[in-house]
């Protein structure tokens, strides 16, 4: 199969689950009394693939500059908090889904943290005239099932002391954070406010999940581990981190970075 259909070691993870999980089944249900699966070893090559360049990948240089200067002038010029969202998660790297189910109870100041444990998933269901219906709905879970804890940095917590200020909501801790007309923004309001305020900036459009790995990428250029990263991040495999790291700084400053290795 590998050979054949030439799959990278992604594809034939993807493929593997579900075959080991059928071996894996028939030997615990009694149908077979050993599971082969076991014994297999792959020992040909997969197919190679460049990682796309760090432009296409992460807000690099300057254009987190922009990109937080214009949401700043937008959020004031129309009061939508979705703009004040994309600014907060580029300090938090948090799923887009993540972020708009934020609640104020999930704010510690006094040890500057934040807790996360719920996010908004996007339903997709068929009606009975065969037409699609979409719904946002906040599960009491994240993607991988388990809650974690993001540091605030001060700038993140300045952002969230004017937002909940503003709102009045020090004393309603069951409130979403990020809000719209009374109900939590959903992540398809953040995708929008995000491209509008990429193309307001004069910088290329990118998608929400781009700031989650512009934060790492940053992070990374910092000198933080990978596996404090991960952690950060909600990953439970350091490989899939690093699929989330490039390089975020513009090109002089790289080559200044390398001129002073020597």
């Amino acid at each position: 199969m590998i050979k054949d259909y030439n799959m990278t070691r992604k594809e034939w993870q993807n493929i593997k689950t579900v075959i080991s999980g059928i071996w894996d089944y028939a030997y615990r249900s009694g149908i077979i009394l050993s599971n082969p699966w076991l014994a297999i070893k792959i020992s040909v090559k997969f197919r190679q693939i460049s990682k796309r360049p760090p432009e296409t990948q992460v807000f690099i240089g300057d254009d987190i500059n922009k990109l937080i200067f214009k949401c700043q002038e937008l959020y004031e010029t129309t009061k939508n908090e979705a703009y004040i969202a994309i600014i907060f998660n580029l300090y938090c790297g948090l799923r887009v889904g993540e972020l708009v189910a934020l609640k104020v109870s999930d704010i510690n100041f006094d040890q500057a943290y934040l807790h996360v444990e719920r996010e908004e998933v996007h339903i997709r269901t068929r009606n009975d005239d065969n037409s699609i219906s979409y719904e946002w709905k906040v599960e009491n879970h994240t993607k991988t099932y388990t809650s974690r804890y993001v540091p605030l940095i001060p700038r993140a917590i300045d952002i969230l002391k004017n937002l909940i200020s503003k709102n009045g909501s020090y004393s309603s801790n069951d409130r979403f954070l990020f809000t719209k007309n009374g109900s939590h923004l959903n992540t398809n309001q953040i995708s929008v406010a995000l491209s509008h305020a990429c193309k307001q900036a004069g910088i290329q459009q990118k998608s929400t999940h781009k700031i989650r790995k512009t934060f790492a990428s940053k992070l990374d250029a910092g000198g933080v581990p990978t596996d404090e990263i991960r952690t950060l991040l909600g990953h439970t495999d350091a490989q899939t981190t690093l699929g989330y790291i490039f390089n975020p700084l513009p090109k002089d400053e790289t080559l200044n970075m390398i001129q002073n290795s020597f």
